[in-house]
Formats: structure tokens, sequence, C-alpha cells
């Protein structure tokens, strides 16, 4: 039968094959276009014996009527099931028999992310519906079949890996919530409710929270991970007990541990479904040795006095899980100066290197060196290593890169600087592919499993089912990616290495050199004359103020892009000498070229209308992640050409600012409407104001966006689906994907800040402002302005509340005014901070909320820095040299500040002496190149002198 089918090699067990093809022929009475179709899907498959043998058993489990009802007759879900058969033999346990899963399973959206609320209104309704069913049963039963549509999503490509991650995370946390509230109810009901007396004597119910370390911790957790857990509880006491039991009052540790430990048997219990987690306590107080549950107080004291380095590095990973959120904050609040503790750079790696020379050892006695993709050479591990010890160095001054994730660990760290591009990128590509792999290996049998199999054949399959054609083709990149993470953690950590561990060819430090660019571009380029070529681009790149960041841009160009790109851009002239301009002067614009899909930028003019333009761009997505990436990928481009426009002198500075924030407000509308899309809403009484940056229309290539969520609303209340809509127009712009970030979304500019609600309603907007509002906040909303949604409610929001502000009287403007700028000025210690600094922009932006507020200049609803000047010019309260020196000094520092930006690709808010090249500013500035530094710092101290001057000639 197969013969006629399909190709000889198709299958290793032929004679199975034929078995299982007959059994499936009979049962489908011979359907030729269900056959057909199978067929076609079995010649794709990574796994063709397993994907056919599995789903014969799936067949032959259910009943016939169902099965060609529910499944013959539908092609698309007969593919899905193929392709998760072809990955796993353990989801054929968990559907073969199972209508009532299947028919879910076929119901699901598999491009939709499901948030936790989804999980946990599911569960519940999961559980009420089969509510006669055994508890732990059930939390198993809708733990399989979530797995299954999470395996699925993930092996369709339709998330993702920091979304797989996220959803097998939010999974094990929903779980834990609701075992955590069905087993404190049934100790309740018996001990009552564990109380404990504050500290003004006052009796409160104690509470319980579970924090998730590790892999759960990070939100990235594994098809079958550990999960790592600590028991923390508010404070002694006892339980309130039963009046008709009088035993039934207990200390709070013994009902904690009691609640903990009847946790963890309904987690570790087996049931015909299997156990949900393996849960590991070893990073609790005193590890192994220690209590199941700790008080508050004790946690904080352990970790702080006795924890081991090991312990205290496990803790950058801690999060709130299940349990009362206001106690698990505060607890990691509390254990963040344990984590980001003062101490030298070489006694932070040197910790760390330690612990991963252990692994070393370890592997290399059971001869796993290289087998092992997680704790191995060039493993998982070693990129989280190198994630966290970079996190703990530069963590203490700087909170942005205390981040639990390590993708996002890793964005963060790129965009301070603290690692670079090349690097960055590179440890991306890797750590997504190693996990991949772990993910791969896991699913077939959800065992914890990281080791390559020994058997040729498994490693076929495996390198098939990971889309190589050969295995020899998966080893190559598996070899090269893991000689690369050994490069880089050898680069940071060569000084603590321990000789013997390392391979011969990376004892030495790996630095930049000509001969690895002239290796790269020899190896890639495909042209006729490559060394004339070669030689007049080095010559080329060589006569820039700063050769050494082109040749290094150009080096990372070479090495990181495809061949056929590369290839493409040398048979154009014009277009190499334009990129080899790009890249000679901007670190921002070289790093975007190497996202860049194409060379379309060189001939594409910039749109007039970039609403219009990319509205037509983002509708090729299908799902609300590819409608992401297209965004992402659209505003690259328009940065790459624009930054060519000014480079080549045809638009000035000021002109990008314009541009750069047209875009950003089209691409802030395309999300609302995306976000509305999604939800299948009309556009509802709903807007959102930009302030900062935005505001001013001065936004940067590297600028955040400061937004505020408006609902008309005549009271606090916000439906759901207006949270949701603003929840998705963030993850839109601000959700690191595969083609980068839009925009940082920066809400701390809402009403009560951080502690605010994400919406506010319109009437709340006008009460705070009338009645909590700060002098600070007053000062930042008068830069507001409308961006997108209801444009009417927007405006008369912002026109109601800015004649609210401006109609205050009674206040000492210039005293308190002062002391705010005080506050900023006393945290920056760097004499040659443009900012925040004495006689930086912060000091004219001062001045103006000042002449405002005060009604020396009028304001007609707009913070327009051209028009604020253009009268300050008209009229007569302020000196003609004053104006002059105030004006030049401000554009100047917008100058400075922007052109840094480019050359850098980092906001930065001050002169870096040692990162640059003078020379690199002198055609900017018009300085003669050999004293351009001098120069540029002699204005700079000058235009900050007069600055300073005239603030406070009018503030004091």
């Amino acid at each position: 039968m197969t013969e006629t089918l399909f190709p000889a090699q198709l299958f290793i067990n032929r004679e199975l094959a034929e078995k299982n093809w007959r059994s499936i022929s009979n049962r489908v009475l011979n359907n030729k276009k269900f056959l057909e179709i199978l067929k076609s899907h079995l010649q794709l498959s990574p796994d063709p014996d397993l994907a056919l043998n599995s789903f014969e058993k799936l067949l032959h489990s259910l009943d016939p009527s169902f099965f060609l009802r529910e499944i013959s007759e539908d092609s698309f879900f007969t593919s899905e099931l193929l392709t998760l058969f072809s990955y796993s033999h353990y989801f054929l346990e968990i559907l073969k028999g199972n209508e009532e899963d299947l028919i879910w399973l076929k119901g699901q959206d598999l491009t939709k992310l499901k948030s936790k609320e989804d999980l946990k209104e599911e569960l519940s309704q999961y559980l009420f519906s089969h509510y006669s069913e055994d508890y732990v049963l059930l939390l198993n039963k809708f733990q399989k079949r979530e797995l299954a549509r999470i395996a699925l999503r993930d092996l369709l490509n339709y998330g993702e890996l920091s979304e797989i991650t996220l959803e097998l995370s939010q999974l094990a946390d929903v779980l834990l919530e609701n075992i955590l509230e069905y087993c404190e109810q049934n100790l309740i009901k018996i001990f009552g409710y564990p109380q404990y007396y504050d500290s003004t004597g006052k009796l409160e119910q104690a509470k319980f929270t579970i924090i998730g370390l590790g892999k759960l911790g990070g939100e990235e957790l594994n098809y079958s991970s550990d999960i790592d857990l600590l028991f923390i509880y508010t404070s002694e006491g006892q339980t309130s007990g039963q009046k008709i039991i009088s035993t039934s009052i207990i200390e709070n540790h013994e009902f904690f541990s009691k609640l903990a430990s009847d946790i963890i048997k309904i987690i570790s219990k087996h049931t015909k479904k299997g156990t949900l987690y393996r849960v590991d306590l070893r990073l609790r107080p005193n590890g192994r040795a220690g209590e199941l549950v700790s008080s508050f107080e004790k946690a904080i004291g352990y970790y702080s006095n006795w924890a081991s380095p090991l312990e205290k590095q496990s803790l950058i990973k801690a999060r709130v899980c299940a349990g009362d959120e206001e106690l698990g904050k505060n607890f990691l609040k509390e254990i963040e100066p344990v984590i980001y503790r003062e101490g030298k750079r070489k006694k932070t790696f040197l910790e760390i290197k330690r612990t991963k020379d252990k692994i070393d050892l370890k592997l290399r006695k059971e001869g796993k060196t290289y087998l092992d993709i997680k704790l191995g050479y060039g493993g998982i591990r070693e990129v989280e290593f190198l994630i966290q010890a970079l996190q703990l160095f530069y963590g203490l001054d700087d909170k942005w890169i205390r981040e639990k994730n390590s993708l996002l660990a890793l964005t963060k760290l790129y965009d301070k600087g603290y690692l670079d591009f090349e690097n960055y990128k590179f440890l991306m590509r890797a750590y997504c592919f190693l996990r991949k792999v772990e993910h791969i290996l896991q699913i077939f049998q959800n065992l914890q499993t990281h080791c390559l199999p020994n058997k040729e054949g498994e490693l076929l399959t495996l390198s098939r089912k990971l889309n190589f054609d050969s295995k020899e083709d998966f080893l190559h990149e598996l070899n090269e990616i893991r000689d690369g993470i050994r490069a880089i953690y050898d680069s940071y950590f060569f000084e603590f290495s321990q000789e013997h561990l390392l391979p011969e060819k990376k004892k030495k430090k790996i630095e930049f050199k000509p001969k690895r660019l002239a290796h790269l571009f020899f190896e890639k380029v495909k042209v006729n004359e490559k060394e004339d070529l070669f030689l007049k681009i080095i010559s080329y790149l060589k006569n820039f103020p700063n050769p050494k960041r082109g040749l290094k841009n150009f080096e990372n160009f070479i090495e990181f892009s495809h061949s056929d790109k590369i290839n493409s851009l040398f048979k154009n002239p014009s277009r190499l000498q334009s990129l080899l301009k790009l890249i000679g002067t901007s670190d921002l614009l070289a790093q975007l070229i190497l996202r860049a899909k194409d060379f379309s930028f060189f001939d594409e003019e910039i749109p007039n209308n970039y609403y219009d333009y990319l509205s037509e761009k983002i509708k090729r997505g299908r799902t609300f992640l590819e409608k992401m990436n297209l965004a992402r990928i659209f505003q690259q481009k328009e940065y790459i050409k624009l930054g060519l426009k000014e480079i080549e002198n045809q638009i000035n500075y000021i002109e990008v600012f314009k541009k750069l924030t047209e875009l950003a407000e089209s691409l802030i509308k395309i999300s609302l409407k995306v976000a509305l899309e999604q939800h299948h809403a009309k556009e509802p009484a709903f807007t959102i104001l930009g302030l900062g940056n935005i505001g001013l229309k001065e936004l940067d290539f590297r600028s955040d966006l400061d937004l505020i969520f408006v609902y008309k609303g005549k009271s606090a209340y916000i439906p759901d689906e207006i949270t949701k809509i603003a929840k998705d127009v963030i993850t839109f712009l601000s959700n690191y994907t595969k083609e980068g970030v839009l925009y940082p979304v920066d809400l701390r500019l809402r009403p009560a800040g951080k502690a605010g609600e994400l919406v506010q309603t319109s009437d709340y907007l006008r009460y705070y402002f009338h009645q909590e509002t700060s002098l600070w906040e007053e000062q930042a909303f008068l830069k507001t302005r409308f961006i997108a949604g209801n444009e009417e409610l927007g405006n008369n929001i912002i026109k109601e509340i800015k004649q609210m502000i401006l109609a205050k009287e009674d206040r000492e403007l210039s005293g308190d005014i002062l002391k705010m700028r005080q506050k900023i000025e006393e945290k920056t210690s760097n004499p040659l901070d443009f900012k925040n600094a004495a006689g930086g922009l912060m000091d004219v932006y001062f001045l103006l909320d000042y002449l405002i507020l005060k009604g020396i200049i009028s304001f007609n609803g707009e913070y327009d820095i051209n028009l604020l000047f253009q009268e300050i010019e008209n009229k007569n309260f302020m000196g003609n040299e004053d104006k002059k020196n105030l004006i030049k000094g401000y554009y100047f520092l917008k100058k400075l500040e922007h052109k840094l930006c480019i050359l850098l690709d980092k906001n930065i808010s001050y002169y870096p002496q040692g990162e640059i090249n003078g020379k690199e500013l002198a055609k900017d500035f018009g300085y003669p190149p050999s004293i351009a530094t001098r120069l540029l710092l002699k204005d700079l101290k000058s235009c900050k002198d007069e600055i300073r001057r005239v603030f406070k000639k009018f503030l004091t």
C-alpha cells in the first residue's frame, strides 16, 4: 500500500506504516479526500512514523461517528493534530479517547495569547461544570489540555518564544492560586483565620504569599520545568479557632506549614493524567534543612545575614505568583538591597564563575559537556549567568535593568549600553535557538531533559523537527551558537576562568582585528575584483573622524547580514557609498540597517502622511503579533530614511524631531485601531494624551512615550474592555518581538503615578487637578496634547485642566519651582550633564513653565517651544542679550543631545568624554576638527552658564 502512496524512504518502519494506513483507510470508509490530505501532511512531517502511528491510535480510541463528524471533515484540524503528533507522543496520551478535549482544542483560536484573567475564568468554569469529579484530577486535566493548546501555538509558529513561556508560566500561576484558595478554605474551616497583632496593637488577619523563583519567577517556564517556590507569611500569632472545637487554635507557623504542605501534595499528587509540577524548595531559607514556610521577618533576616551569594543571585527572578500580592511585593521590595548590594566587580563575577565551574566539572565527569544544551558548554545557563552577573554589577545604580525575564533583561542591558549590539543580537538569537531545542526535546515525552540524543536516527529526527534538512546542518548551527556563547561568556569572565576548562582556542581575549573583517568579507562577498573593492571600502571608512566606529559597524554588517543582501548591495556603488556613510557616522543607523529586511529605503521618499501610509502597510498582518512586527519593520525603515536625509544635509534636526513626532502619533493611532479590532469594538469615548517629548513635538530616535489614557466617565469605574484596549495599545507599542520594540511607554505622569489606575476617567482627572495635584504634575500637564482616540474628549479635557492650572492663585511659584529644580540638580553629579545639571535643558523648561504660570507670556493651549520663544522675543520683559543667550543655548543643547543619540544609539544627557572623538561632531557644529573637542566643551560651558544666569535672574 505505502509503495504506491509514499516515497520509498518516507517511513523507517514500512511494515507498521502499511498496517496503520490500512486501519485508517478502513475506519474512514476509504474517504479519498481525507486520505489525500493525510498523505500530503505526512510527507511534510518531520517524523512521519510517529505521526501516522499516533493518529491511528487516536482514531482507534474514538467513536467512529465522532471521528467522521468532527475530525475527518476538518482538514485544518487534522493538519494541527498531525503536527502535534509529529513532535510529541505525550499529547497522544492526553487526547486519546478524549472527545471533550478534542472538541475544545478544535475550537481554540491558536493565534491568541491567553491572559492570566482568561485562564482564571476558564479554570473556574471548568471546575464548576465538572464539580462531581475529583478536584486534583480536574486540575491535571485542565493543565494538560492547555499544554496541548500552547504546544500547538508553538509548533505552528503562532507565538514567539517569549509568548509561549509566558503562557506556560501564567498557567502555573493560575493553578497555584486556585490550589492555594482551595487548601486555605479547608484549613480555615478547622482552625479559623490566622491572626497577629500589628505594630499599633491592632489584631489583623495574617496573609500568605507564594514567591516563584527560577524560570517560573522570570515568566519563562518550559513545558517540563520544576517550579521553584518560596512560602512567606505575615507574622507569628495564632488562629482564631472554631468555637465548637476546643483544640482548633494553633500557632500561625503550624497553620501555614500545613497550608504549604497541602499545596505541595496537590501539585505533586500522581493521577491518571500525571502530576501537575515537580516542586523545588531548595532555595528557601536554610535550603533542605529549613522550615517549609517562613515569616516575613525571618525570611528578610535570613537573606540579609546568612544567605549564600548563589541564594541572593536566585532572588533576581523572585516574583509574586499567588497569594497576597501586597505581602509579596513588600517582601520583594525589602530584599532588593540584599540582591543589588555594594561590591567589587571581581567578587560579583568570581562568585558566579565558581558556580559555573562546578557545573562544568560535574558534566565533564558524566561525559555530558557537549550533550547538555542547558548546563553544558555554550549552553543556556551561560547566557543566564552572564545576564545576572551584569545585572548584579550595574543594578545597584540602575534599577531599569532589574528585570526577571532573560530576554527582556538582555534588551534592557543593551538599551543602557552594558551590552554592545553585536553581542546583544547574537545572544538573543542564541538563547531563543537553544530554548527552542530544549522545548522540542521536552515536548516529546513531557520529560525534563536537556540532553541531545546519542542515536543517529533520533538526532536526524530532532534536526527535522527544528526545520533543518540534515543533522549536519543542525549540528553546524548548534556548534556555531555554542562557540559564540562561550566566546562572549569568556570575554566577560576570562580573568576568573580555570584554564583547564577552556578550549585552547579560547584562552586569549577576543578583540577586534581588521584581519577578521577581511576574512568575513572574502567569505561572504561574491563579486568581481573584491580585493580592490575591500581596499577601497577600508580606505573610505578610515577617512571618517572615527575610523574604528565605521570599521566595527561594517564588520557587524558583513557578519550578521544574509549573503544575498550583502551581494545585492555591492552591485550598486551609489547605495554602497550611502551605506558606508551611514555606518561610518552613526551607531544608531548602523544597527537599524542590520535589522532591515532590504534596501528599499534608499529609493523611497518620506511620506507626507504617515498614518495613511502605515495603515496600508499594517493591513498585511493577519494577527495582532504580525501587525506588531510590521509596525516595527516600517518604523525602523523610516528611521533610516530620516537619518539618511539628515546626514546628507537635506533636512535639519528640528525637521527630524517633527517627522519623528508625526511618525509616533501615527503609530499610536494605529495601535489603538488594531486594539479596537482585536476586541471587535467601535471607538469608545476614550482618548490618549501625550506629554513630555511627544507633547513638545520634540521626539528623538530613542525617546520614550509619556502617555495618559482617559475614559469619559462620571465615576471612578472603568469598564474592563476599556482597560484591556489600553493594555493592548501598550503591548503593541512597547512589547519586545523578534523585530524589536516600537517605543518604551512611560505612564508615570498619570495621576498618582505608578499607584494610579492605568486608565483615568475624565471626571477623576478634573477632580485630581482641582484638589490633589502637585506643582510638578501641573508643569508636566502644560505640555499635554491630544494624540489618538476621541479628539473632542481629548481636547476638551486638556482645555479644562489647563485653564484650571492657569487660574490658580495664592502660591509661591518661584520658591516652589526652585525647590523642585534643586532636587533634580542634587541627583546630578556629572559636570558635563546638559539636561539636569545647572544651566541644562531643565532650566529652560522650568523657566518657561514659570513665565506661563505667572501670565508673563500668553499660552494658547499648546506648549510649542518655538512659539514661546517668539513671544519672548516680541515682548520687552527680557533684555536682548538674555533672549539671545537663552534661545541660542537651548537649541545648542538640543542639537548636542540629538547628535549624540544618532552617534551612540542611546539617550544620553551628558557629554561622554572617552566614548566619542570630538571630530565626529566638528562638522555639525562648524568646528575645525583639530580643536573640536576643546571648542565644544567651551561652548557647552558657556551655554549652560548663560542659561543659568537668565534662569536665576527671573526666579530668585
